[in-house]
């Protein structure tokens, strides 16, 4: 069996998880969104451990297919006014870059929001006509989404598409996949 070399991106969440692996001419190996929706998942700890737990069945299945994961990257947290989420981000993002270091030895990149918007070409300052903050992420979020899509020619979840955008950036970016070798 060949090891065809893919990097992992992740675009963390508590209910909704992106993931998303690349091979090295950007083509998409697997993709999709890990749910842990709060109905089914009284706690964040159990919804924490449920990414955690999903995630590294989806590496186990690529690695087992003949890839070998040789870069991976989560989206490193957004500043939110909230220390509530920043403290379960954290330690969702925590969680997951330790299973993705125990699987694969690899040792994620964290890749800010802006960085990996960048990378594709986006520019948040683009939108700084919409004063309104909430409107201006969501048209942000929904073009970023739209251009991620029509890329790949396939619908994609917000997610998914973020993930994908995360990969996408350590791919591009050949420093960060050395930092990791």
């Amino acid at each position: 069996m060949s090891n065809i070399s893919c990097i992992l991106g992740v675009d963390p969440g508590t209910e909704k998880t992106g993931y998303c692996f690349l091979d090295e001419d950007n083509t998409i190996v697997d993709s999709g969104v890990i749910l842990t929706p709060a109905t089914l998942f009284k706690s964040v700890n159990t919804r924490t451990m449920a990414v955690v737990d999903i995630l590294g069945a989806l590496i186990s299945d690529i690695q087992h297919l003949g890839h070998k994961i040789s870069a991976a990257a989560v989206e490193d947290q957004f500043m939110s006014k909230n220390v509530m989420v920043v403290k379960v981000l954290s330690r969702l993002v925590g969680a997951i870059n330790y299973q993705i270091y125990k699987l694969t030895g690899l040792v994620p990149i964290l890749i800010p929001p802006e960085k990996a918007k960048k990378s594709i070409g986006f520019k948040s300052s683009d939108y700084k006509s919409i004063e309104n903050t909430s409107k201006r992420r969501k048209a942000i979020h929904e073009n970023l989404v739209k251009h991620v899509s029509e890329f790949y020619g396939k619908e994609l979840q917000d997610d998914e598409a973020f993930a994908i955008i995360i990969a996408y950036t350590l791919v591009k970016d050949n420093d960060l996949v050395e930092i990791n070798k």
